[in-house]
C-alpha cells in the first residue's frame, strides 16, 4: 500500500473526536493552543503516517521537526510486516497452540491444546500441577491469561467447561522465576521483549533493541496491562533507563518491592541472546519478531514470540533522550526505505 493511500484510508476511519480529546490532552500538558496541536497532529500524519495516537506516544509536540522523520509510525511498521513478515507463516506465530508446537525445544513446558486434549487428560495433567496457566489462543497484551491454583479448584469439570466457552484453549505449566528476576516484582512472570531482525539478503540476524517488562502486583507483567518497562542495553544486559508505565509515569524504583531500575543487570543475558537469535533461524519467512523471554533456575525459554512487534515501547520519550527514534536503526538492517 502507497503511503499516500495509507493516509487517505485512515481519514475515512479516524475518530476526529477522539482525535480532538487527544489534542486538548496534549494542549493541556504543553501549554500551546489545542488548535495547533490539532493541525501539528493532521500535519504529522500526512507527512510521517503518524496517527494522533503516535503523536500522543512519542511526545511529538517535543519533537523537534528535524528529528521527526527518525521515528517509526504505524505506516513504516506494516512496511516492514508485510515485507519480512509472510501472512502464510504468521499462524506459527499468532496462534499461541501452533508456537508451542513449533518451538517446543525453546519453551520448554508441558502444555495441552483442549481444542485437541481430551477433558479426561487435562483434569489428569491439572491434577500433578500446583498452578497452571490458561490463556486464549491468540490473545495479545496480556490480556485473555488467567492462572490458577489447583487446590482452590473446587469442580476440575466445571472449570474445563469454563475454559472452552472462554476460549481459553491454551493450558500450560507455570514457569518458575529465576530468585534474581523475582526480586523485581514476585507476583508476576518479569519477561524480557527481545527484538530479532533476519536479513535474507545477508542471511543474519540482529538484535537492534530489548526491554524488560516488569509487573505491578498482578502475576501479569505486560506493559498494556498495568505493567511497567525499562530498556536493556543489548551488549551488557544491563538496564539502562528508569521505568516507564502506559500513562509515561516514570518510576526509579518499583513501587513495591523497592529495586532500583537501572544498573539492574539481566542473568543469563547471554544466554538469552543466544536463544533468540536461534529461534529467529527457524521460520526465516517470518524476519522480524519480538521473542517474549522467561528466566527460570535452570536457564532462558520463550513464552512466545510476535510477529507484529510493537513499535510503540521502543520508543518510549523516556528511551529516546536525543529524541531520535528507531526507523534508522531499522532501515539499516532491514535495508528498507520505511
Amino acid at each position: 500500500m502507497s503511503k499516500l493511500k495509507f493516509v487517505l484510508n485512515k481519514m475515512k476511519t479516524m475518530n476526529y473526536r477522539k482525535m480532538l480529546e487527544r489534542a486538548k490532552e496534549v494542549a493541556k500538558k504543553s501549554g500551546k493552543l489545542r488548535i495547533v496541536i490539532f493541525f501539528d497532529m493532521i500535519y504529522c500524519g500526512f507527512k510521517y503516517q503518524a496517527g494522533y495516537e503516535d503523536y500522543v506516544l512519542f511526545n511529538f509536540h517535543e519533537v523537534p521537526r528535524s528529528k521527526r522523520s527518525t521515528y517509526l509510525t504505524r505506516g513504516g511498521n506494516n512496511i516492514i510486516i508485510n515485507t519480512l513478515n509472510d501472512k502464510m507463516y504468521r499462524s506459527y506465530f499468532d496462534d499461541k497452540a501452533k508456537f508451542l508446537n513449533n518451538f517446543t525445544e525453546y519453551a520448554k513446558r508441558t502444555y495441552f491444546d483442549l481444542r485437541r486434549a481430551s477433558k479426561d487428560d487435562f483434569i489428569s495433567w491439572a491434577k500433578t500441577q500446583e498452578t497452571f496457566i490458561a490463556k486464549v489462543i491468540d490473545g495479545d497484551g496480556g490480556k485473555g491469561v488467567n492462572k490458577f491454583t489447583v487446590s482452590l479448584i473446587e469442580d476440575m469439570d466445571k472449570l474445563y467447561t469454563e475454559l472452552i466457552r472462554n476460549n481459553m484453549f491454551i493450558v500450560e505449566e507455570t514457569v518458575i522465576q529465576n530468585e534474581k528476576m523475582s526480586s523485581l516484582n514476585p507476583s508476576s512472570i518479569n519477561t524480557i521483549r527481545v527484538y530479532t531482525v533476519y536479513n535474507k539478503n545477508t542471511d543474519t540476524v540482529a538484535i537492534p533493541f530489548s526491554f524488560v517488562r516488569i509487573g505491578r502486583g498482578g502475576f501479569v507483567d505486560n506493559y498494556h496491562s498495568g505493567g511497567m518497562t525499562s530498556k536493556i542495553d543489548v551488549e551488557t544486559g544491563k538496564i539502562l533507563y528508569n521505568c516507564s508505565d502506559r500513562n509515561n509515569d516514570v518510576f526509579e524504583t518499583h513501587p513495591i518491592t523497592g529495586v532500583k531500575f537501572v544498573g539492574f543487570e539481566i542473568p543469563m543475558w547471554e544466554e538469552v541472546k543466544s536463544m533468540c537469535l536461534s529461534a529467529a533461524r527457524k521460520f526465516p519467512q517470518i524476519g522480524y519478531v519480538g521473542w517474549d523471554v522467561a528466566l527460570t533456575p535452570t536457564g532462558a525459554l520463550l513464552i512466545e514470540g510476535n510477529a507484529y512487534p510493537g513499535y510503540d515501547v521502543p520508543q518510549n520519550p523516556l528511551f529516546l533522550p536525543d529524541k531520535i527514534g528507531i526507523k534508522p536503526i531499522l532501515e539499516e538492517m532491514t535495508g528498507l526505505k520505511l
